[in-house]
């Protein structure tokens, strides 16, 4: 037989009898066709009663065909069983049914992402970031309290000891040790882990993209995510918008940027500027109307209540939205602004409703840090019954020394969805994990 070619480049040959050899799964078949699927593309072959041995191939076979194209069509030769499909009746369903999923959308989804992938990593190239890669087993996932690891056992050569560690909710307090070895420029595709989150928009498992720029603010992180999410929309779709849910969403830097404290204000009616605690919090959100907020709930309660119902879904919709300057009490891993010390250096950015990014002008004060982690430590003890041990090493680091920094993490595969203009992850995860449930819909 020729030279094997995908199916999609059949359209250069077609000359009265050019011969191709083509190799794909059998995904339909009739008396006197059947048709072919590789990655590039899907195509019905016709052939005739000398073709015997076509009876008994099986839908589900790979196969290899050789081709003559004759009055305007290919039509089958010759043909050979690569590797038969030796599942039977409900695996042999379930398994063509995940065939259909992957040609249907995901093929394309996924060479969407890869190609989103490619172009973001040389914006990074060109302004010659080192991409890196941290470990993935840690001492500790994070501390935030609101976030949940999963936990491993690393066990020694004829156990000679045993280890507790975790898989990382995110790369980011070992990007920060690299900032105090003195790597001033880093990126990192890390894969992260949260457990107890599965929505649309969460996975147990995906993929963070995080980056860091030593002595430079926050603010440069924002242009860093305007130009390099529009130059990859140009690169990878052929233009500077994207589409969601029928609207138009222009990429194209300035991006609309908005204080959280305006925000409130001008959303609600909230001042924030002198709500110091969760009571206070409380009795300015019913004095506006807000009724269901109580005043039992903490400051950051009370935030995320009033946040996801009254305003997130109603962001970046014209263009993105860069959500900056947070209360201290969200300050997490940032720093407080210089001036005025009620806000931190934090931006959030948001598209289509959906939480894209979370930056920080970097805290890197041991003391205050060390601090921060005893309070959030505290805070799970007191929700949850336990806390994780504190990354003494992340500490040290801080104690070292690590320069003024500004870092971002990206949620690459949210990114990867709204490119796509789909409404949840799994249509751009190759293996999106799903719940017993689901898995069991599907039986």
């Amino acid at each position: 037989m020729s030279k094997r070619i995908r199916i999609e480049a059949l359209v250069n040959f077609e000359e009265e009898n050019n011969t191709c050899t083509i190799a794909g799964r059998l995904i339909q078949k009739s008396a006197a066709t059947l048709t072919l699927e590789d990655e590039s593309d899907r195509r019905t072959f016709g052939y005739t009663n000398l073709n015997s041995d076509l009876a008994r191939v099986r839908i589900g076979d790979l196969l290899e065909l050789n081709l003559r194209y004759t009055h305007k069509s290919w039509r089958v030769i010759e043909q050979r069983v690569l590797v038969p499909c030796l599942l039977e009746n409900k695996k042999h369903k379930q398994w063509m049914q995940r065939w259909f999923k992957q040609s249907d959308k995901k093929r394309k989804n996924l060479r969407l992402r890869a190609n989103l992938k490619r172009s973001m990593r040389e914006y990074f190239n060109r302004h010659e970031f080192m991409e890196v890669d941290t470990p993935t087993l840690v001492p500790c996932p994070g501390m935030e309290p609101n976030l949940l690891g999963f936990k491993s056992i690393w066990v020694g050569p004829d156990k000679t000891f045993r280890r507790e560690l975790f898989l990382p909710t995110s790369p980011e307090f070992h990007l920060k040790r690299m900032l105090a070895l003195g790597y001033e420029k880093i990126f990192e595709f890390a894969k992260s882990f949260r457990n107890g989150e599965l929505s649309s928009h969460h996975q147990p498992e995906f993929t963070m993209l995080e980056w860091y720029r030593a002595y430079e603010g926050y603010e440069k992180l924002m242009e860093d995510v305007e130009y390099m999410v529009c130059r990859a929309a140009k690169e990878v779709l052929d233009s500077s918008s994207i589409d969601i849910k029928g609207k138009k969403i222009d990429l194209n830097p300035p991006w609309n940027r908005i204080s959280v404290k305006d925000l409130f204000y001008d959303e609600m009616g909230i001042n924030l500027d002198n709500i110091r605690n969760g009571i206070e919090f409380a009795i300015e959100a019913n004095k506006n109307g807000y009724s269901y907020v109580k005043q039992a709930e903490s400051f950051d309660d009370i935030y995320f209540k009033l946040f996801l119902t009254e305003v997130e879904l109603k962001l970046g919709w014209d263009k993105p939205v860069i959500l900056y300057d947070y209360p201290i009490e969200m300050a997490a891993l940032s720093r407080a602004k210089p001036d005025n010390k009620r806000y931190c250096e934090r931006f959030e950015v948001y598209v289509a409703g959906v939480e894209l990014a979370n930056a920080f002008g970097e805290l890197n004060n041991a003391n205050e840090q060390n601090r921060r982690f005893q309070q959030f430590g505290k805070e799970s003890r007191d929700e949850r019954g336990f806390s994780y041990p504190i990354d003494e090493g992340f500490i040290d680091a801080l104690r070292f020394g690590m320069p003024p920094s500004a870092g971002i993490a990206l949620g690459f595969d949210r990114l990867a969805m709204l490119f796509a203009g789909e409404k949840a992850l799994d249509y751009v995860c190759c293996f999106p994990h799903r719940s017993p449930i689901e898995e069991e819909d599907d039986e």
